[in-house]
């Protein structure tokens, strides 16, 4: 079978692949619409849980009134060795996280990543308060609380932090918020003490939800990152659901759970909101005017008796999807690493790949051993293919004659070559099957890449400073289409016009460098690898099967 013909197919499916990824995220629903029906106004029967924070009793959304920015002496500061984060005193909400291990550039003084941000496109804020019911007063949005500090920080030798917020109602009520921070820890927990010194008992609803602006993307074949899906999430029963604007813009969600998270998720972090598990919580998402949304979740209503103090607590994760992190963090919390359809083998591959990794200390040579056991894996159907064309190439010259004979005749010329396959025991299918196995695994790998925040920013050697981004000079591209290129030269050519021969020789490392060159490193760095493991491959098998260069026996 013509291999060239066979990569150029691949090729081509492989962007037909990418394309057809690009319409699902950018037009295809994630959630299915519910049926249309006509809304009438039916009293909402009695449910023990409130209804999401700011909805009217009659159910509409009005437009929510967002407490203004603080000024800088509204504020609290939290550092520790992992977060540097903002506290507003006006709402008590989580206004600023950048997580300081990771920095938006290679450069070192490249500012970290802003998972949480007030300010400008893409703003994402975490609110957490109570919602007051039956007029009873309670600190939602636009409560104002005190703070006895206005910095904190643990950079090593400490234990947790503990940043308390007061808040003091009528009638003796008096609310404590605090946050509490570990020194290397993604997890940030929220406690609430409630005490009611009046007389009455005290009725609320505790809420934690995320507040933000959807940023539209261009989607772009040359960037391969546009296939990352960037919204929301929550999980059921252990399996984590997608909630995707587009759907969100025409149909609000809602879901009452007993366990689970909501979260905002891109390729690498994520902001997540965790209630307490085995108590029903409703969780909901909506889309609000300007590109604004909201989704989150509200407890059940939560009774203060007079002259006594409630407590409980809710947990939050604002940081990097670290795989071996998230399954301890919360069920189903590692699925947010969402390889797609490729999750069967790029799960398995991931996991190889770290144990190297562990090993040696360098994803880029995790990667080249990684390569080097796949080819040892499959060398026996690699050497049975090897095999084939190597006694192709020395076929060659009694083709060439067939050729010439019927070259008036195709049906004839298919009789006579497929009789010679017969006679010599060859046959030309062999050689394509160890592609046909390898290309999942391509993409599984390119998965993997694109997904595993472990190597983001991974450094490999010399310019290759990022394997999850192209490589920035082109070098490994070029250096994929000359294995490639001298590949060729060592299998049987399938056309006796050599003009055409030449041209393939040109077209088809040209084509294949040409995606390559939008490909993460790591991934170029698998090809390039196992390109020249399969020259030295078939340089062997040709000397064994004894044809020299030119395909003479």
């Amino acid at each position: 079978m013509d291999n060239r013909r066979l990569i150029l197919l691949f090729t081509l499916a492989a962007v037909f692949y990418l394309l057809w990824n690009a319409w699902e995220n950018q037009f295809h629903p994630v959630l299915p619409p519910p049926p249309r029906t006509r809304v009438t106004a039916t009293p909402r029967p009695a449910s023990p849980l409130p209804p999401p924070p700011g909805i009217t009793p009659s159910g509409g959304l009005p437009a929510p009134r967002a407490p203004s920015l603080p000024r800088r002496a509204a504020l609290v500061r939290v550092h520790t060795r992992v977060l540097r984060a903002r506290i507003g005193r006006a709402g008590g909400g989580l206004l600023d996280v950048a997580l300081l291990r990771y920095r938006k550039g290679l450069s070192p003084q490249s500012p970290p990543v802003a998972l949480l941000h007030a300010r400008g496109p893409g703003r994402l804020t975490v609110v957490t308060g109570l919602e007051p019911l039956a007029s009873s007063p309670a600190p939602g949005a636009n409560a104002v609380y005190t703070a006895s500090v206005r910095r904190v920080q643990c950079l090593r030798g400490c234990g947790d932090l503990t940043v308390p917020l007061v808040w003091r109602g009528p009638n003796g009520l008096r609310v404590v918020k605090e946050y509490v921070f570990r020194p290397k820890s993604y997890v940030v927990r929220v406690r609430y003490v409630v005490h009611n010194g009046g007389d009455r008992r005290w009725r609320t609803a505790p809420y934690v939800l995320l507040r933000g602006a959807h940023v539209h993307r261009n989607y772009s074949f040359f960037n391969p990152k546009h296939l990352v899906y960037s919204g929301l999430g929550y999980d059921r029963r252990g399996t984590y659901h997608k909630i995707s604007y587009h759907h969100l813009r025409h149909h609000p969600f809602e879901r009452t759970l007993r366990s689970g998270w909501i979260t905002h998720v891109n390729n690498y972090f994520l902001a997540t909101l965790i209630p307490p598990p085995g108590q029903p919580w409703r969780y909901f998402a909506r889309n609000l005017r300007g590109g604004l949304y909201e989704a989150g979740a509200v407890g059940g209503v939560l009774v203060v008796p007079a002259h006594t103090t409630r407590r409980f607590s809710l947990r939050l994760y604002l940081g990097p999807k670290l795989q071996r992190r998230l399954a301890a963090v919360a069920p189903g919390l590692r699925q947010t690493v969402d390889y797609g359809y490729m999750t069967i083998l790029a799960e398995p591959l991931y996991g190889l790949l770290a144990f190297i990794e562990r090993v040696v200390g360098n994803w880029g040579w995790a990667i080249v051993l990684l390569t080097l056991l796949i080819k040892i894996l499959f060398f026996p159907l690699q050497r049975m293919s090897g095999t084939s064309m190597a006694r192709m190439r020395a076929l060659q010259p009694r083709m060439r004659a067939l050729q010439e004979r019927y070259a008036e005749d195709k049906t004839r010329l298919t009789q006579a070559m497929m009789e010679l396959y017969k006679k010599e025991k060859v046959n030309p299918a062999t050689g394509c099957l160890p592609m046909l196995v390898q290309f999942p695994i391509y993409i599984a790998l390119y998965w993997v890449l694109l997904f595993s925040v472990e190597l983001r920013h991974a450094p490999f050697a010399l310019w290759i400073r990022d394997l999850s981004a192209p490589d920035p000079y082109y070098i490994l591209p070029v250096l994929y289409a000359v294995t490639l290129a001298g590949y060729q030269r060592l299998v049987p050519q399938m056309t006796t016009d050599r003009l055409q021969a030449r041209l393939m020789m040109i077209v088809v490392p040209i084509a294949v460098a040409g995606i390559s060159l939008f490909m993460p490193a790591g991934l170029v760095v698998y090809w390039f690898v196992g390109g020249v493991f399969n020259i030295l491959q078939q340089w062997h098998i040709n000397r064994l099967v004894g044809i020299s260069r030119t395909g003479r026996a």
